[in-house]
């Protein structure tokens, strides 16, 4: 083999050993991405000849055997030198049109996989900075990188649901169909809200493991070992104690309980997570845990309970002149709007929901990037629940053309839809 050759087999090698490594990149990230099996297999089809020309454009015997099957005759050092020239030249466009692919594929998922995926009223965290509305940083697209538990639990809810899709091909009685298709539904919205759950439990982790040590040893756990340990050592804290030996302040432990909380709402123990919920506000009530207690009550369709706890806040804000950012006022106002009215109370429901709108309207306005799906679903949720103008629909489906793929703005699509047929 001459030097031009070693130095072709050194670039291939080069190229492939990049190409995998960004492929593992991708199928990290697009596990549970929208499309991501007919992605594999076009990829894998592409890599797969890629690799195929890279190395008959190396090697004369497998050339000449190919080309001997098609009936050509390559002896001629002539002709194979430019057969192998002309195969190197696919090889390193069909590297570069991979390269370029896999980068945009990575990019698109990491953002079908990260983006909006927090649905209404998950809270806020108070960090160093100040408070920051969870809901707010993730419609920014600034969330945190997917998680290596997020991706386990996506894996296993994928394979769940493809053993099902499975099942559902063979079915032949129609009342097994209905009942797989009831099935995958289930776990498909059940991988949403999963998302949606790891994703605010390890925001929440990285903003208050700077100032709470307790915290900081759970988010230390659960990144090494995972959701059991880190809710093992959670439950293992006596947070009276610890507020007694002044070892904790009730700020401290408000936020480590409300991390418990999360923990068990993943684990999908609620009766523990409501306690946890419980304990958190006793320590503090603060607007992290109303929100997140009070949107908890409301997925449980325990209307009169998040009514209450929003209510709550809202009374010892005015009672403490605490002061809340126009984004929080904002989402308290419009979760409050949403309980009441789903609890037929209107006339709660109307008032909330009209500070809520004029908020999101003039935040929407400075940030429409941050804050446009916020007033879009808010205007969706008037016409929706409080007999709200159907203009309203028009003005949100003007909003949502820039959030196009974004999940959020997908769903709320749908509903605008459903809506307008009504």
């Amino acid at each position: 083999m001459n030097l031009q050759d070693n130095i072709k087999w050194l670039l291939i090698a080069v190229a492939l050993i990049y190409i995998v490594k960004l492929w593992f990149d991708y199928k990290k990230v697009a596990v549970n991405a929208k499309g991501y099996p007919k992605t594999v297999g076009m990829m894998y089809l592409l890599i797969a000849f890629m690799t195929f020309t890279g190395v008959l454009s190396l090697s004369d015997k497998l050339l000449n055997w190919l080309f001997s099957q098609l009936g050509v005759n390559l002896i001629d050092a002539e002709k194979l030198a430019d057969n192998k020239l002309i195969l190197f030249s696919a090889f390193v466009v069909l590297a570069i049109a991979t390269v370029f692919i896999l980068k945009k594929s990575t990019k698109t998922a990491k953002e079908n996989l990260n983006i909006n995926t927090v649905e209404k009223g998950v809270g806020s965290v108070t960090t160093k900075e100040g408070p920051v509305n969870i809901e707010q940083t993730f419609n920014s697209g600034q969330s945190p990188e997917v998680s290596e538990h997020l991706i386990k639990e996506a894996e296993r809810k994928n394979q769940e649901i493809d053993a099902l899709k499975a099942k559902l091909k063979i079915a032949i009685s129609p009342q097994e169909k209905l009942e797989l298709s009831a099935k995958i539904n289930e776990l498909e919205a059940g991988k949403a809200s999963l998302k949606e759950k790891i994703q605010t439990l390890e925001y929440r982790l990285k903003a208050y493991s700077d100032n709470v040590a307790v915290v900081k040893e759970a988010n230390k756990r659960y990144q090494e070992k995972g959701i059991d340990v880190a809710l093992d050592y959670l439950e293992s804290i006596d947070f009276d104690k610890a507020l007694q030996k002044h070892q904790q302040s009730a700020l401290d432990n408000a936020k480590a309980l409300l991390i418990k909380a999360d923990l068990y709402t993943i684990k999908n123990k609620h009766s523990q997570a409501d306690h946890a919920y419980q304990q958190s506000i006793q320590f503090k009530r603060t607007f992290d845990n109303t929100t997140a207690y009070a949107s908890y009550l409301s997925k449980q369709n325990n209307f009169p309970e998040a009514i209450k706890q929003y209510s709550q806040f809202k009374q010892q804000v005015k009672q403490q002149s605490l002061a809340l950012s126009e984004p929080q006022q904002a989402q308290l106002n419009n979760n409050l709007a949403n309980a009441s009215a789903r609890n037929n109370n209107n006339k709660k429901a109307e008032t909330a929901y009209d500070e809520a709108l004029k908020l999101y309207r003039s935040l929407a306005e400075k940030n429409p990037s941050a804050y446009g799906i916020n007033l879009a679903n808010t205007l969706v949720m008037g016409v929706d629940l409080l007999n709200q103008p159907k203009a309203y629909l028009k003005e949100a489906k003007a909003v949502l053309v820039k959030f196009k793929g974004f999940y959020r703005a997908e769903k709320l699509l749908s509903r605008i839809e459903r809506l307008e047929k009504d």
